[in-house]
């Protein structure tokens, strides 16, 4: 199962650690096997360009007790397919020390930013020792992400249609960042001196959602002042990641709601203006369906 469950599996760490005496190191949680893994969590794996670093990762199995004997295999999901742990099988008896390498395979890794998973050194008695895993690849989603029956109207953040501070009609600054984030490498700002106006053309009357590519350098919650077709402006949270483009819905209104606007057919007006921490961005899309959008 899904590694955020396996974490659930130390729910009663505490209620184990006060059975215990003081000083113990039993791990936790507490299984009555005398097995005991080096580490059980592997979450500095990076997958950049394809390959992984490290390579690969030991984890060594500790087996204590009296005459003790045991087959065992490893078990994961068989939606954990991008890493193998080997050896897969065999037998473990008191005084062994067996060394596990668990490797990764960019190949099956090249779906989404995270990776999340779990695997089991599992006696034949039924009881475990489980480690999870954790994987960050490079991976960036494409611009255009809508399904097939969905609508969505998408613009570059340089479209001849935006305006950067419509009261005085001057055209959006073309910023070029040298890590080429972006389309083309790419991005405008926002902050709290730069308004942008943005035209899109609703191709029938429906519920729409409005959301915004875009990242900032910290990493944090960027504000945004928005407001559609001249109506009250309010304020957007967009929870953004550092140097990594993603899409977030912008609201005009409560920053915990996915807020959508019933539009007519035609041509609708968005306006965005920075608040508080700077968001770069290259494009928006009007889109029927948000989902679709979700970062990955």
């Amino acid at each position: 199962q899904p590694a955020e469950h396996i974490d659930n599996f130390c729910e009663g760490e505490d209620a184990v650690r006060g059975a215990l005496q003081k000083g113990s190191s039993s791990p936790l949680p507490y299984r009555p096997i005398p097995v005991t893994l080096s580490r059980t969590r592997i979450a500095d794996i990076k997958i950049k360009g394809g390959k992984p670093l490290p390579g690969e990762v030991k984890i060594v199995a500790t087996v204590g007790g009296k005459n003790f004997k045991s087959a065992y295999a490893i078990r994961k999901n068989n939606d954990f397919d991008w890493m193998e742990i080997t050896p897969a099988k065999g037998v473990l008896k008191s005084g062994d020390k067996i060394t596990f390498t668990v490797r990764f395979k960019p190949e099956k890794m090249n779906q989404r930013q995270h990776y999340r998973g779990a695997f089991s050194l599992r006696l034949a008695n039924g009881f475990s020792r489980v480690v999870s895993v954790y994987a960050e690849t490079d991976f960036v989603q494409p611009f255009k992400l809508h399904k097939p029956g969905e609508k969505a109207v998408y613009i570059d953040a340089f479209s001849p249609a935006a305006v950067f501070n419509p009261q005085n009609k001057q055209k959006s600054k073309l910023l070029t960042l040298k890590d080429k984030m972006g389309l083309n490498g790419k991005v405008a700002a926002t902050d709290n001196s730069r308004v942008y106006e943005y035209k899109f053309n609703v191709p029938e009357a429906g519920r729409y959602y409005f959301l915004i590519r875009g990242y900032n350098k910290r990493g944090r919650t960027t504000r945004l002042i928005a407001s559609v077709n001249g109506k009250k402006s309010g304020i957007s949270s967009q929870q953004v990641v550092k140097d990594r483009m993603r899409w977030t819905n912008i609201t005009t209104g409560s920053s915990h709601k996915v807020e959508y606007f019933d539009l007519p057919k035609g041509v609708c007006t968005l306006r965005i203006q920075g608040s508080g921490h700077q968001l770069y961005f290259d494009g928006l899309v009007l889109a029927t369906n948000p989902e679709s959008f979700e970062p990955r």
